[in-house]
């Protein structure tokens, strides 16, 4: 289980390189630094917590608003 001294999107701050997809008040997507396939986003609750399901009905809804305005550009 991740401590949220370890959580990059807690400690990142500004200081690793990424390239910001999208950004709300609530979430931020990027391009994740070691993908997966092309094009590997991390689309993420400004807010930390531990499981997904941690999140808000709103915090949940904001993410996936967020990817799914981004798939559609």
């Amino acid at each position: 289980m991740m401590a949220m001294e370890d959580c990059i999107s807690v400690n990142n701050k500004g200081e690793m390189p990424s390239r910001k997809l999208i950004e709300t008040d609530q979430v931020i997507g990027i391009l994740d630094t070691i993908p997966a396939t092309e094009g590997h986003c991390l689309i993420i609750s400004k807010r930390h917590v531990k499981y997904w399901d941690d999140m808000t009905y709103m915090e949940t809804a904001q993410v996936l608003n967020a990817a799914e305005r981004w798939l559609s550009e």
